[in-house]
């Protein structure tokens, strides 16, 4: 395994972590691009480790951490498409978004003061499911 496959696998465990719940594929890819989002924006130094271990610290909701199946086809076609969002290959569904959150369960005061609270610095750029995700 390369350090490359580790980070892409550390990735998408996150992003199953933070949106299987919601079924689908398409908030877990929209997780992956505004992680991609953050390193391209040069947070952390665009190191994807250290966005990874950062995002938790900018995240809108705590969400009870699911069982991952890795039988269910949502997981599945998720995990086809990683590598191309990583890449840069799959176009970003989120419009440069550099935050979400679900509107009805924001519990980090951090979020609410500062991203859902100055929507002119922070606008909403897209919705995917029941995730709202901000600029």
């Amino acid at each position: 395994m390369t350090p490359e496959q580790f980070i892409r696998g550390q990735v998408a465990r996150y992003a199953i972590d933070e949106a299987a719940h919601h079924g689908g594929t398409d908030n877990m890819c929209a997780v992956v691009h505004v992680l991609r989002n953050r390193v391209q924006a040069g947070w952390q130094g665009s190191d994807w480790m250290k966005v990874l271990e950062d995002a938790g610290s900018k995240a809108g909701s705590i969400v009870e951490l699911p069982a991952i199946n890795l039988h269910d086809m949502g997981v599945r076609l998720f995990l086809s498409r990683v590598d191309d969002i990583f890449a840069g290959r799959e176009a970003d569904m989120v419009s440069g978004a550099l935050y979400y959150a679900e509107l009805h369960n924001i519990t980090r005061e951090w979020f609410k003061r500062n991203i859902t609270g100055k929507p002119s610095d922070h606008p909403r750029v897209a919705t995917v499911g029941p995730v709202a995700f901000f600029k």
